[in-house]
């Protein structure tokens, strides 16, 4: 975490919370990764009084019991500095993995900036402020806030599936 922003430890507002963090690590140990919901993109200050109970037992095939904790979500952004943050938590997380791993492909490259260009892309000219316009030239609508998340998330899943599938890295991907 110490790359991120030049060396400043994110605040709780920013550092992604331990079920989020765990599920990346995860994917990265099942070598697939898999796009999540932003409402599944959560911090620990929003999972502070997270409780450590909210799960199920089972017992595993090796005849252990296993604790698996309920997904945790937060509220989906519901404006574009809500999306940023998103955005910045999920830098942070792929930041932390990046220093964890430091030898993976899927990694190399991996900057902070790459979720910063993507806040950029959807809430600019190209996504969110793209208009709809009738022949004479009248704007006749634009994306709601619906589509515009919806096709955000359609750009992570493609580039994820651009990582599974071609062994490239994700900013690669995302770019």
């Amino acid at each position: 975490v110490a790359a991120h922003r030049g060396g400043v430890v994110p605040d709780d507002k920013e550092m992604p919370s331990a079920a989020y963090v765990e599920a990346a690590i995860d994917q990265m140990e099942d070598g697939e990764f898999q796009v999540e919901p932003l409402s599944e993109v959560t911090t620990l200050k929003e999972l502070q009084d997270e409780v450590l109970t909210a799960g199920e037992l089972k017992m595993g095939s090796d005849g252990r019991l296993q604790f698996k904790r309920q997904k945790q979500t937060a509220r989906e952004p519901t404006n574009s500095e809500q999306l940023r943050h998103r955005h910045r938590v999920m830098a942070v997380r792929w930041m932390m993995l990046t220093q964890h791993y430091p030898n993976r492909d899927v990694l190399k490259a991996n900057d902070h900036d790459m979720w910063r260009l993507l806040s950029d892309y959807v809430l600019g000219p190209e996504v969110m402020g793209f208009e709809f316009k009738a022949p004479n030239g009248q704007i006749v609508g634009r994306p709601s806030w619906t589509q515009v998340l919806h096709y955000e998330f359609q750009i992570r899943k493609e580039a994820l599936k651009t990582v599974n599938m071609k062994g490239t890295n994700l900013k690669d991907a995302l770019m």
